[in-house]
Order: structure tokens, then C-alpha cells, then sequence
């Protein structure tokens, strides 16, 4: 027998509740969703197709609507959110305290390039389930 868990293909089957959705013929809320904090990235890499969405305008959340976001998708019951981007997540100095303050109310992945990282972040501590 297969062990349903998040890391196999049948994942989707920890979700049953959204599949009978489905079947109901009604439009479920996501699992996860992606947010980009930032479209700004402190590196100018020659492959990286956002670098000409980005020459047209920098943009950053605000803290008030990430906060506003955040919010929603705990009230939501989404179960994660990745920080991602056209960007670099950290960039965005928001986006430390929102891990903070949120870590331990919805699963939180972060996508970096990792030189803020060890600049500015080292005091970040994710909580762990």
C-alpha cells in the first residue's frame, strides 16, 4: 500500500476534500500560492528573461498590503506560500518579517538566490514542524 503523504504523485490525494469540490463542479480554493515580493534582484544575470520586465519598472509590495495578503491567505486556510519572483524575494525588506511573523501560521517556501542570505538575514530562524 502507498503512504499518502505531500512528497509522492498522489499527493493531490491528501486533498480530498478539494477533489469532491471538483466533482461538485465547484472551483476550490488552492492548495499554495506563489507571491513576488519583489521584481528587483541585486544581480543583472544575462539569462534571466524578468531582467527585461524589470527594465520597464521596479516594483515592491508595500508592507501594509503584504501584511493585508498574509492575512487573507491564513484566513483563506491556504496552506503555503512561496516567495518567489521576477526578482530577488529578499530584496524586498518586508519580506524577514513577514516569514517571521507568519512561519507559524501557513508553510512558507522561499526561492533566493541566497546573497542576502548571509548579508542581512542570518538572524532569520524558520520554525520547523
Amino acid at each position: 500500500m502507498v503512504e499518502l503523504n505531500y512528497f509522492n504523485q498522489l499527493k493531490v490525494l491528501c486533498y480530498t476534500e478539494r477533489i469532491e469540490k471538483i466533482l461538485r463542479g465547484e472551483i476550490p480554493l488552492p492548495v499554495g500560492v506563489e507571491i513576488d515580493p519583489s521584481n528587483i534582484c541585486n544581480y543583472d544575470c544575462p539569462w534571466c528573461f524578468y531582467s527585461k520586465y524589470r527594465k520597464n519598472k521596479n516594483v515592491m509590495i508595500s508592507s501594509t498590503n503584504f501584511t493585508k495578503i498574509m492575512d487573507e491567505l491564513v484566513e483563506l486556510d491556504i496552506k503555503s506560500v512561496t516567495f518567489t519572483g521576477g526578482g530577488e524575494p529578499l530584496v524586498n525588506p518586508n519580506t524577514v518579517r513577514i516569514i517571521e511573523e507568519y512561519g507559524n501560521k501557513i508553510d512558507i517556501g522561499l526561492v533566493t538566490n541566497g546573497s542576502l542570505l548571509a548579508v542581512s538575514y542570518t538572524h532569520l530562524t524558520l520554525p520547523t514542524n
